[in-house]
């Protein structure tokens, strides 16, 4: 019963819930994210309110606030050269014996804006930014950028449709309601409970400070 004790006070502490067998490099937190069982992050920042599915791997990302990441996706992994006789590793790293030097290859990092879903087993390639509000079907290998609140499906992946007309999604980007503290979101959380509407949107861009 100590030992539970301990273990609940130091993920208080952290302000973040963490699953058995998480990997985590170099990776920093945000307020109250979630990291499902077997999570393996590096070189990552990960934003306030954004669940981590289980066997998620992600390499030298920015993921935004309020994403949901579902299981067994991968974000952003290191690319290999395709220009040469080989790609392997072994040409370029000297842990393998076979050069002097390992060459500092420089990763482009991938971009994963606010309040972005992304589906089980999806596929995002190093340097792809997805925008704002964007859904990303399962099993998507997504090769190049998503615009904010489209929906791309498929392999490789492409655009189905978006989420809203565009009224609505100038009032929604505009309010930037991901970053404001948690009072707001308990003050208004029947807007964010309802189906939006374009006098709903006006509303919160108007709560929100949003400019005209």
């Amino acid at each position: 019963m100590k030992m539970l004790k301990k273990i609940k006070q130091l993920i208080l502490r952290r302000d973040w819930f963490c699953g058995e067998n998480v990997s985590l490099n170099n990776v920093e937190l945000n307020h109250k994210c979630n990291l499902a069982y077997g999570a393996d992050l590096s070189n990552s920042n990960v934003g306030k309110f954004t669940s981590i599915g289980r066997r998620t791997t992600i390499r030298n990302a920015l993921i935004g606030n309020f994403c949901s990441v579902s299981y067994n996706v991968s974000i952003g992994a290191t690319s290999h050269p395709i220009d040469r006789i080989s790609g392997s590793a072994a040409f370029y790293q000297s842990k393998y014996g076979l050069v002097d030097i390992t060459e500092k290859v420089k990763n482009q990092k991938t971009i994963i804006g606010h309040s972005v879903w992304i589906g089980c087993n999806a596929v995002i390639m190093e340097g792809v930014k997805v925008g704002n509000g964007a859904v990303v079907g399962a099993g998507a290998i997504v090769t190049k950028d998503v615009k904010p609140y489209e929906i791309v499906v498929g392999i490789p992946a492409k655009h189905l449709r978006y989420r809203f007309d565009k009224e609505i999604i100038d009032n929604i980007e505009k309010s930037k309601w991901w970053e404001k503290e948690d009072m707001f979101y308990r003050n208004n959380d029947k807007l964010f409970k309802s189906k939006i509407t374009l006098d709903m949107s006006e509303k919160l861009r108007i709560i929100s400070g949003g400019l005209e």
